[in-house]
């Protein structure tokens, strides 16, 4: 028993090299390539290090990295600089994220009403549960297409391709989620009521 249990462990340790390996051996090849896109991309000096390093820790854990970094499948520099890519847009939004909570709190505090920033609490999240019935009420290609795009950030190619359908039907099915968005809001914020 305890001979099998030692092989198992083997064969998981032995998986585990080789991907630390592979991830050696790309960010040997492509670290500087990577670093320069990032600097392309007005990246400061301070961030290109610690996405460089976030990103090929998350090569470790990606599922089917050695067949996506295989020579066959085409470029590992395209798969890598759309990684970077991707950790750059997701640093903006999370900094645009904190920025908006911080002013939002600042408001907040300078309101002299306190039932003031309550009423208004409440009305964005009577809003909110607006959106999210109304997402939840989308067809499903135009829930998942929408939901890709503006919650996962994907491209409309890559989202085409996880869902198997042309770019122009991506078009189509965002299109026709907004669309759905826009007269939720138009019936519970009649002309003259909008926020």
């Amino acid at each position: 028993m305890k001979h099998t249990h030692k092989k198992v462990v083997d064969i998981s340790s032995a998986r585990r090299c080789e991907r630390n390996e592979l991830v050696q051996r790309l960010f040997d090849k492509h670290g500087a390539g990577v670093r320069t896109f990032l600097r392309g991309r007005l990246v400061p000096d301070a961030d290109v290090e610690d996405i460089v390093q976030d990103m090929f820790a998350r090569l470790l854990t990606l599922d089917n990295l050695e067949q996506k970094m295989d020579a066959s499948s085409g470029s590992n520099i395209a798969l890598l600089l759309t990684m970077a890519n991707n950790m750059v847009v997701d640093r903006a939004r999370k900094l645009s994220v904190r920025q908006n909570y911080q002013q939002a709190a600042q408001l907040e505090q300078e309101e002299h009403s306190g039932g003031a920033g309550l009423e208004k609490i409440i009305a964005d999240q009577r809003e909110l549960e607006q959106v999210r019935r109304v997402i939840l009420a989308m067809k499903p290609s135009w829930q998942k297409a929408f939901l890709l795009s503006r919650f996962r950030n994907l491209g409309y190619r890559e989202i085409a391709r996880q869902m198997n359908v042309t770019v122009k039907q991506v078009e189509h099915y965002i299109a026709q989620a907004m669309n759905s968005l826009r007269s939720a809001k138009r019936r519970n914020y009649p002309k003259g009521k909008q926020s």
